[in-house]
């Protein structure tokens, strides 16, 4: 496969491996906004909740996972002014994994998705039984 890339965008592709994802689910509550460093960088916390579902012995079942969305700086302060807890949102982002050493108990780690593109999503009902559409929600022209 020939791909074509400019000088830089090669150099950046060729030092780091793949990891990127795209996940859609639940704000389980509102964004937890803090200022960080120095500099005092906007750092936003955001939980939120994915659901699967599938079938199982003739019934539908959910499985639901729980993640931490980590957002900086101007992203983070749009993601604390537009999401909300119960709104569906899409994030792409890159994941991380945090690791230290914990006096009691041990060595810990723990995984996060640090956001580099948020959206809030309209989640309607389509007429099928747990089946949902999701759309973009309209641009308000008045604000």
């Amino acid at each position: 496969m020939d791909t074509i890339l400019d000088k830089k965008t090669k150099e950046s592709y060729l030092e780091n491996d793949v990891n990127s994802i795209l996940l859609e689910g639940v704000a389980v509550k509102d964004p937890s906004l803090r200022k960080i460093g120095a500099k005092n960088t906007p750092f936003v916390t955001l939980q939120l909740a994915n659901n699967r579902y599938y079938k199982s012995g003739g019934s539908t079942s959910r499985e639901s996972s729980y993640f931490e969305i980590e957002a900086w700086g101007d992203l983070a302060l749009d993601v604390e002014k537009k999401v909300k807890k119960g709104l569906f949102v899409r994030v792409t982002g890159r994941i991380k994994q945090l690791r230290w050493e914990s006096f009691d108990k041990g060595k810990r780690q723990r995984v996060v998705l640090v956001a580099s593109f948020v959206d809030v999503l309209e989640k309607k009902y389509n007429g099928d039984k747990d089946i949902y559409d999701y759309q973009f929600p309209k641009e308000d022209k008045a604000a």
